[in-house]
């Protein structure tokens, strides 16, 4: 598993950080399978989990924008309700697509995959947005998913 950023160089609070966000949601999702709690209540606490990040944080599976917060808007220019259920490769640069595809598709079929790396996503307004994502495979409902979490650079 790759732990360095796009200059090479192991970051390990970006590291921690994503262990963290991990954790909790590996946690909610062993409570949900363990107590087969109602899905109105585990759908509660997945949305206080993503709720309470400050950083834009996503859930894809299948390739479909499962879960999103709030400070996705801000980036993207894109309303939660707007991205859920879509696929997230339609936000993404069309020059990255490539390279991006193959990240996701190497990280859920658990080979070798970046886990800190940067690219271009498309704002709502066609603006061209410099991105950091942190992300790793996890667990959602039983199946693989791709937790990310996206920070937007300068320039």
């Amino acid at each position: 598993m790759d732990t360095k950023d796009s200059q090479g160089k192991v970051d390990e609070k970006k590291l921690m950080d994503l262990h963290v966000k991990m954790t909790e949601l590996e946690q909610l999702e062993l409570n949900r399978q363990r107590e087969e709690l109602p899905r109105s209540k585990t759908e509660t606490e997945y949305r206080q989990f993503f709720e309470k990040e400050k950083e834009l944080m996503l859930l894809i599976q299948d390739s479909i924008i499962v879960r999103a917060n709030a400070k996705i808007e801000e980036i993207s220019g894109y309303a939660v309700e707007e991205l859920i259920g879509t696929e997230f490769m339609l936000y993404v640069h069309p020059d990255e697509l490539p390279t991006i595809m193959e990240i996701y598709r190497d990280r859920m079929e658990g080979k070798e995959a970046p886990i800190v790396y940067e690219t271009v996503i498309k704002h709502k307004n066609g603006e061209d947005i410099r991105i950091e994502a942190i992300a790793a495979k996890v667990t959602y409902h039983g199946n693989p998913a791709d937790l990310v979490i996206v920070k937007k650079l300068n320039g």
